[in-house]
């Protein structure tokens, strides 16, 4: 992608959402500076991050002064007086995210993935570090390239692609300041409730074996009378009716892609007897196994 011109969003409201941390867009530029321009010192009531693409400037703060090129980055806080000066035959081009932080009011929750101690790191190394300034690791300056051309193109699903690369944009930024510490908590594991789901899964996919309530029941570890009510929870049906569905599934796919007889296909389908299998397809299907078969081959030759 290229850009040669100065691109400002302002207008946009953008919001990302870090769990209950709320990143709020103010600003997004990407600015070609001109030679020998400075600006003065100043400062922000929000968090300004600054990538410098190409070209070469200084900063300067009240303490110290710090050498910009390609590849260098600076956050300031809000509050953080800082001055920028362009170099007189190579200025920078250089991209810009001007953001605050709030709260949200939601509740999590409780089957959020998102982890509360993660989130918290995130806000108080934001909180704690008002100023920073470094080289960067993470091609930062590819992910503000893929904000830009997504605002650009407008392709179907740009805005959450606009909000994940802003969040990779924190991230990366918070792990110069770190250190690239590692994480002292850990991924979220599975609840009972998602191992239940999984168990039910995998269960009715041997549908082909003789199945009962009993069976997945034990296999749960509950009352047949809440395998059911879990089932119908999980399905939106019965357990009869999954196990009625499931087998008719593995019987569509053998009629269709085996020559087997169709009475081999029963068996291996789970149902006791061809006429039982022939009953409940017709019943359910609205045709015989026979005729799903021929129609399939019909359509697929024609």
């Amino acid at each position: 992608m290229t850009l040669d011109r100065y691109y400002g969003y302002d207008e946009l409201k953008i919001q990302v959402a870090m769990g209950k941390l709320i990143l709020n867009l103010m600003n997004l530029t990407f600015h070609p500076m001109v030679a020998g321009s400075r600006f003065p010192m100043h400062s922000h009531k929000t968090y300004e991050l600054h990538f410098i693409a190409e070209g070469y400037g200084l900063l300067k703060t009240p303490e110290t002064s710090y050498q910009l090129g390609p590849g260098t980055f600076y956050l300031t806080g809000p509050g953080v007086l800082h001055e920028q000066i362009n170099d007189q035959a190579h200025p920078m081009l250089e991209f810009g995210i001007n953001f605050d932080l709030r709260w949200s009011r939601k509740r999590t929750p409780k089957d959020s993935l998102v982890i509360d101690a993660e989130i918290d790191e995130i806000f108080q190394t934001l909180m704690e570090t008002k100023f920073w300034y470094g080289e960067d690791k993470f091609d930062s300056c590819r992910l503000f390239e893929g904000i830009f051309a997504e605002l650009q193109n407008r392709y179907v699903g740009y805005f959450l692609n606009v909000q994940n690369y802003l969040s990779q944009i924190i991230i990366n930024t918070l792990r110069y300041y770190n250190n690239e510490k590692r994480a002292e908590y850990s991924l979220p594991q599975k609840t009972l409730d998602d191992k239940k789901y999984r168990i039910l899964d995998a269960f009715f996919s041997q549908s082909q074996l003789p199945l009962t309530l009993a069976s997945v029941a034990g296999q749960l570890g509950v009352s047949s009378r809440q395998a059911e009510r879990i089932i119908r929870q999980y399905y939106g049906q019965s357990f009869s009716g999954k196990l009625m569905n499931s087998r008719l599934t593995v019987a569509k796919r053998l009629l269709v892609e085996t020559g087997q007889s169709v009475e081999k296909t029963a068996l291996q389908s789970g149902f006791s007897s061809l006429s039982y299998f022939s009953k409940c397809f017709k019943r359910l299907v609205g045709m015989s196994p026979r005729q799903y078969r021929e129609q399939f081959r019909a359509a697929s030759s024609g």
